[in-house]
């Protein structure tokens, strides 16, 4: 080892670095902490291994200081666990090893009490006198407090996220439209103007469709004008739709067979790059089953064998409003969306828009366009729907948290009351009911 430590600094990384080792600090201090740990080893070799155990030097006294040195000392990792070991194995005994353990645990734990006896020599407290006020409501008040904070600090800091967090606005969003794995029927990405935030009359329109629901305008009070994106996609396909001929053949088969079979309408969204911030894509997806027989599934293959023309309609396909968190799920608003049921018993899906999807050509060039059936939403004036050309999705975006909550976000919320509440609660368990044991 000394050997290797002097050729790599004094040869290998020269080499490497074209500089003298001598010139960064780092290297200096580690061939210093080297040095001095080589000395060390060198008068311990010269000297030997003790042949009996001489304790630990910081139980040799048994006062306040030796205490702490000792709780600092069991808490380095594997370090009692190291020194005993190494006692065992080079020490003349007829102890095994798990005895051994044993007697060094016990030695130190009466250590530890007769320290402890000392420290009430030291700082007496008078025996039934009642406690001061200061004494009870300050410590106490303290002890109290960090409790509390440690069943509350999970739930408060990810409530405030939109108070605390860096508003961080979605950059590009990607819908696609598949039907049981083959190739995307849809696909089309709205980035730059196509994805912009709403503007301040169009929030306070907005707000006023959903007037009657306080639900509704609980929920969007946690917002502004500026956390809502409209995101514009084109109803056109980005690309063409080049399956093969066999897979076509296939793909017709298989609508008019008797196998189940599902259109998977997914939607992505993603914010621009930040080093300094902490977040990933949102992403959700909705699934239609189609049944042997569906209308949906005999059109689609008319429409794919070129029999028909037709505009296919597609019940409660596309999603009109969505949550969009730092990472992971962008599910629906259900505070909004919920105001659109027409009954309570009926699942939120049913609140989803229509689409209309379509199969264009030219040159033989083939595309698929999709459309969204727009109701115009309002609970107390009945409207005509509309088919726009486009799909638009409006997104409530929640801040993010800064990299450097990362440690504490990153698990999420259940992770992270899981392992604060567990741990600390295991703790302080173990703090206050272990008084028993030593007396």
């Amino acid at each position: 080892l000394v050997i290797f430590v002097h050729v790599w600094l004094f040869f290998l990384l020269p080499a490497a670095t074209d500089r003298m080792f001598v010139s960064s600090f780092p290297c200096k201090l580690f061939y210093f902490t080297k040095v001095v740990y080589f000395l060390i080893s060198a008068k311990q070799i010269q000297a030997g291994y003790p042949k009996r155990s001489l304790g630990n030097i910081i139980t040799n006294s048994y006062t306040l200081l030796n205490w702490i040195l000792y709780k600092v000392f069991m808490l380095i990792p594997f370090l009692f666990e190291l020194r005993a070991l190494m006692d065992w194995m080079w020490m003349d005994t007829a102890l095994g090893v798990g005895d051994w353990f044993m007697l060094n645990d016990i030695y130190s734990h009466v250590s530890m009490i007769k320290c402890e006896r000392n420290i009430e020599e030291d700082y007496p407290s008078p025996k039934g006198v009642k406690k001061r006020p200061i004494l009870k409501y300050g410590l106490g008040g303290i002890l109290l407090t960090a409790i509390i904070l440690v069943i509350w600090f999970p739930l408060v800091i990810f409530s405030m996220a939109n108070t605390v967090g860096t508003r961080s606005l979605p950059v590009e969003c990607t819908c696609k439209l598949t039907i049981a794995g083959f190739e995307p029927l849809f696909k089309s990405t709205a980035q730059l103007s196509d994805i912009r935030e709403l503007t301040y009359e169009e929030y306070d329109a907005f707000q006023y469709t959903y007037r009657t629901s306080k639900q509704a305008q609980a929920y969007m009070a946690d917002y502004t004008n500026l956390d809502v994106v409209q995101a514009n996609i084109n109803g056109n396909s980005s690309s063409r739709w080049s399956i093969s001929p066999p897979s076509r053949t296939a793909l017709i088969q298989d609508l008019r067979g008797h196998q189940r079979m599902s259109l998977k309408f997914e939607w992505y969204f993603k914010r621009a790059p930040d080093e300094n911030l902490q977040f990933g894509t949102a992403e959700d997806f909705r699934v239609i089953d189609l049944e042997p027989g569906h209308s949906i599934r005999l059109d689609l293959a008319a429409v794919i064998a070129g029999e028909s023309k037709k505009q296919i309609r597609i019940p409660n396909l596309l999603i009109p409003m969505v949550e969009v968190p730092g990472e992971g799920k962008s599910d629906h608003v259900h505070a909004l969306l919920s105001v659109h049921l027409k009954n309570e018993e009926d699942p939120i899906e049913s609140t989803f828009y229509d689409a209309v999807l379509q199969l264009d050509s030219m040159d033989g060039i083939e595309w698929w366009k999709l459309r969204m059936v727009d109701p115009q939403f309002d609970p107390m004036i009945p409207k005509e729907e509309i088919i726009l050309d486009n799909v638009i999705i409006y997104a409530f975006v929640d801040k993010v948290f800064p990299v450097t909550f990362s440690i504490i976000t990153g698990g999420g919320i259940l992770s992270l009351y899981l392992s604060m509440v567990l741990v600390f609660g295991r703790l302080m368990r173990n703090i206050v009911t272990g008084s028993m044991q030593v007396l």
